[in-house]
């Protein structure tokens, strides 16, 4: 472990001199490049560099090759639907591979190389199409249909609209956020990921989620209380947090006391909300897998309060989906694949049942 932590420590100290020395290299191996890209561009490809060795830091840190198979496939899909050749992208890595050694000691300098190299196997197989999640045959269709479509047309009101007719109608809130406000999420980001809407369009989208579900929070007290607390947070640094508002408000409904912490909470204010509130379940998101780092320090700070011995801990989010064992890696108690999920499992933890 502490090999594989001085690796990513070191690519993190040098990632500009990295960017730089890896750019030469591409501009290397293909001569051309530079008359296809403008100077815009070319700062562009420096970014996409520094995404890779941040996402290659952290999948050394947490000695997972699944977190960095998954960024490449991600990648692949994306750099395809921007017309990026795939030939490009394999350059990149390559020189990853001839640049980085040159920082790294006999000892640890082949780790990295081995989690490249495996992901360049993953990448040759790995489709560059992303299907929709969207079908007729799944719960709700039509109304999720609708609700998209609405949202991508900015039209919030109609929307809203349409969820609260949903909530008239006698459809339980819970069904709402599972098959309507996390499936759309999930295609609304398949969307910007193929080029099909832009990031503005995006933000809207999941503002427009975010109001809505606001409107909603009068319908989540109904269930009797069990007496039981929980915080719902992200860590300092994740700013993608409908996530875990979906996780609060469906233990609110269960008839949990929730405190929801929202985005980018700073870690000695979360361990104070634990303290404060007297909660016995504590659930993290992260959307982001370089930000896998924090959510472990998060919990090794947690676990380290003599008086929060008792706190369970899920974890949840996107690279945990990646990596089915990376809940274990970074010291949580359990995990969970959505909202309904995070419900089940910390119950689990906490009462037995």
């Amino acid at each position: 472990m502490e090999k594989h932590r001085m690796v990513s420590q070191i690519i993190s100290d040098n990632m500009d001199q990295l960017v730089e020395e890896l750019i030469s290299c591409q501009w290397e191996i293909d001569t051309e490049i530079a008359d296809r890209y403008s100077e815009p561009l070319i700062e562009k490809c420096k970014e996409d560099i520094a995404y890779h060795l941040e996402f290659l830091a952290t999948a050394v840190r947490v000695q997972s090759t699944a977190i960095f198979n998954s960024y490449l496939r991600w990648t692949k899909v994306l750099f395809s639907n921007l017309g990026v050749p795939e030939k490009e992208f394999l350059d990149n890595l390559e020189c990853i591979k001839k640049i980085l050694p040159a920082y790294l000691s006999d000892e640890i300098q082949n780790i990295p190389i081995e989690y490249i190299d495996i992901g360049i196997k993953e990448l040759a197989l790995a489709s560059s199409d992303l299907p929709t999640l969207m079908g007729e045959d799944i719960p709700m269709a039509a109304i999720a249909t609708q609700y998209l479509d609405a949202l991508l047309k900015g039209n919030r009101r109609a929307a809203s609209a349409l969820i609260m007719d949903t909530v008239n109608e006698g459809r339980e809130i819970k069904e709402i956020y599972l098959n309507i406000f996390e499936r759309t999420q999930y295609e609304i980001g398949r969307l910007w990921q193929t080029n099909q809407i832009n990031v503005a369009q995006e933000h809207y989208c999941t503002a427009a989620t975010q109001l809505i579900m606001a409107q909603l929070y009068p319908y989540l007290f109904s269930s009797k209380k069990k007496n039981l607390n929980m915080v719902a947070t992200c860590i300092s640094g994740e700013l993608h947090e409908i996530g875990i508002r979906m996780v609060a408000d469906l233990f609110e409904i269960d008839g949990w006391n929730t405190f929801y912490l929202g985005a980018s909470t700073p870690r000695k204010d979360i361990i104070q909300t634990i303290i404060d509130r007297d909660v016995q379940l504590v659930a993290i998101s992260a959307t982001l897998p370089t930000n896998i780092p924090e959510v472990q320090e998060l919990i090794e700070e947690i676990r380290a309060q003599d008086n929060l011995t008792h706190v369970k801990i899920i974890v949840g989010g996107r690279p945990f989906g990646m990596d089915p064992n990376l809940w274990k890696t970074v010291g949580a108690d359990g995990t969970a694949r959505n909202a309904e999920d995070a419900v089940k499992v910390g119950n689990m933890l906490v009462q037995g049942d």
